[in-house]
């Protein structure tokens, strides 16, 4: 090694130099499992199972809000009619 080179060489305490190697190990280890988990594809397929389910039950909350409202404006328009 020459001068030059001992120049650029940046001293680290060991342990500093070795967290910094298992942090960027275990990023890339954490990076590639993310890309390929099959968890994650079966999170995806759930959400969208899930968004339908709410989809549906706002659709039937809908129908029984409206047959009310008709429900209750036919019994209303009767009564007026029968009641004089």
């Amino acid at each position: 090694m020459n001068d030059e080179q001992m120049d650029q060489q940046v001293r680290v305490p060991l342990t500093d130099f070795v967290r910094q190697i298992a942090r960027e190990a275990a990023l890339v280890v954490i990076t590639e499992h993310f890309d390929g988990c099959e968890a994650r594809k079966t999170q995806t397929e759930l959400f969208t199972r899930i968004r339908s389910l709410e989809i549906s039950r706002a659709k039937l909350v809908g129908f029984m809000a409206g047959a009310s409202a008709l429900g209750g404006g036919a019994g209303a328009l009767v009564a007026k009619l029968l009641g004089g």
